[in-house]
């Protein structure tokens, strides 16, 4: 179990409660999304991770004292990850690594009690009906109405973006802080990639674009959608 496992199991849920409806999610396939539903989605991916985080970090927990103990048999050169992997033979140096891994580990799983008691947080500004759906669906994984929950999340969704928007403006503080311990080449390159781009979810992955590439990618789907409804509509009359 690890953030990827958690993020798959989002679109997973998410097919599962759109089958049957507009929204449906097709895997691998082209879904037209209006800029609506792109931001609903989004929340709900991070609403998602949130909710989910509270159980990564208990599992973490609980593999703590096996992944410790892995450290220190790497470091006696008995490593279960890669038998051909070389290792500094410098007691200091390994030393140095075992306690930079063990701060890591511990840091990660302080960061998703956060993440967690972040999603508890918002559940206590939202009505109570609002709270038990998105509790049951998030948190619980739950099957729920994809009507009722989307309904929710646009009836909250000036609230939730701007939670959100606090929190990506920390993490790119985070990066900031961060990268001033690369080289200037290196900090200058992450913010050539990511300057004046948002996310988006395209199939079913968030990515970031400009507002031109989303746009572009928005008309082409369009396009996509016209050109299928024309065809079935040509076979239905024959031609």
């Amino acid at each position: 179990m690890n953030q990827s496992t958690i993020s798959e199991s989002f679109g997973e849920q998410l097919a599962i409660i759109t089958a049957g409806t507009k929204y449906a999610v097709i895997p691998e396939g082209d879904t037209f999304l209006s800029e609506l539903e792109h931001r609903v989605r989004k929340i709900m991916y991070s609403l998602w991770m949130d909710a989910q985080a509270n159980k990564l970090a208990n599992y973490l927990e609980k593999k703590q004292s096996v992944h410790f103990a892995q450290l220190y048999e790497f470091s006696y050169g008995v490593s279960i990850y890669d038998n051909d992997q070389s290792f500094s033979s410098r007691t200091d140096s390994l030393a140095l690594m075992i306690i930079d891994k063990k701060a890591a580990y511990r840091k990660e799983i302080e960061r998703l009690r956060l993440q967690y008691k972040r999603f508890l947080e918002i559940c206590n500004q939202l009505g109570l009906n609002d709270k038990e759906l998105i509790v049951s669906y998030f948190e619980r994984s739950q099957k729920v109405e994809y009507e009722a929950l989307r309904f929710s999340m646009q009836r909250n969704l000036t609230m939730l973006e701007r939670i959100y928007t606090d929190v990506d403006r920390e993490k790119e503080s985070q990066v900031i802080k961060e990268a001033r311990g690369c080289t200037a080449q290196e900090a200058k390159a992450y913010h050539t990639q990511h300057e004046g781009k948002q996310q988006y979810l395209i199939h079913g992955r968030y990515e970031y674009l400009t507002l031109e590439e989303h746009t572009a990618y928005q008309h082409k789907q369009s396009n996509l959608f016209e050109v299928h409804g024309n065809e079935e509509r040509i076979g239905e009359i024959g031609y």
